[in-house]
């Protein structure tokens, strides 16, 4: 699974700073692979990346703003990906404002549409999982 992936790469001390569909693969037995590492970097010393990488569309406010970020800029490519397998899009009503403004990330999307059920659970199950097991949400209130 994505995360996994995602995890233990940050455990190693590194942030992909691709994360993307289009960097997301299947083995030949159907296993997921996370692929293109030519972004990645390593923040074994505590440091913060800096610097605008990765696929606009899937950053951070914060890489988009040229403002330090953490490996949780990972989590919030995760994020997109997880929109994309939602609703089928990316607000770009969203992107549009954190290209404006860092700090200016919606709470609402003007496009959001009604949920089934059987996805709110998925969803619901996958951010408890990303809070309980994901190194990078320590301290995150």
């Amino acid at each position: 699974m994505q995360l996994v992936a995602v995890d233990k790469l940050h455990k190693a001390h590194w942030m992909h700073r691709d994360i993307k569909l289009d960097n997301i693969l299947l083995d030949a037995a159907g296993n997921v692979v996370l692929a293109d590492f030519g972004l990645a970097y390593d923040f074994s010393n505590g440091d913060m990346a800096y610097g605008r990488f990765g696929t606009p569309g899937y950053c951070s406010p914060q890489v988009i703003g040229y403002l330090p970020y953490s490996c949780k800029a990972d989590i919030y490519s995760l994020g997109v990906i997880l929109q994309l397998m939602i609703y089928g899009t990316v607000s770009t009503y969203s992107y549009g404002k954190c290209l404006r403004s860092y700090s200016s990330v919606p709470s609402q999307y003007p496009h959001e549409k009604t949920v089934d059920p059987t996805k709110n659970y998925v969803i619901n199950d996958l951010i408890r999982s990303v809070r309980t097991n994901l190194e990078c949400f320590s301290g995150l209130s």
